[in-house]
């Protein structure tokens, strides 16, 4: 992308006669020529700069926007993997069979608990039970004792 030229009779000039740079100036405008010509260099050598610039920065831009792309293929490849292997997995039925598995673990968990908490409640009534007896043998001797030193009994 060229920049525009500030002197627009100097492209009408190259369009009019391509081969008008070709001809030599007369003898007569020799200074006039010479400065012609060093404005015309001076613009087109500004217009070369900055057409470069604006490559250097367009070819920059580029650049990023192609990495930035490359990294989102890569990025997306990458799931597309993951998402394939894992739609394998259920197609082969790998992962009901993982769900069964774990399913059979934790039923055996269950009734462990279960058996654990049935063993609980046992213990409880038993010590309850046992509470009950100390505590209906404990008046019973509290009982005994108050005969033995009652003076009645002498």
């Amino acid at each position: 992308m060229l920049a525009p030229l500030k002197d627009r009779q100097q492209l009408e000039r190259d369009s009019a006669d391509p081969q008008g740079d070709l001809n030599l100036p007369s003898a007569e405008e020799p200074a006039s020529h010479i400065t012609r010509l060093e404005t015309e260099i001076a613009t087109l050598s500004l217009a070369l700069r900055q057409a470069r610039r604006v490559q250097r920065k367009n070819a920059t831009e580029t650049t990023r926007k192609i990495i930035a792309q490359e990294n989102q293929i890569s990025r997306l490849n990458e799931l597309n993997t993951r998402l394939r292997q894992r739609l394998e997995r259920f197609e082969a039925g790998q992962r009901v069979i993982e769900l069964g598995c774990q399913m059979q673990q934790l039923g055996a968990a269950y009734s462990e608990q279960s058996d654990a908490w049935q063993h609980i409640c046992f213990l409880e009534r038993t010590i309850s039970a046992a509470q009950t007896e100390c505590e209906r043998l404990a008046g019973e001797r509290d009982a005994a004792m108050l005969r033995l030193r009652s003076p009645l009994a002498y």
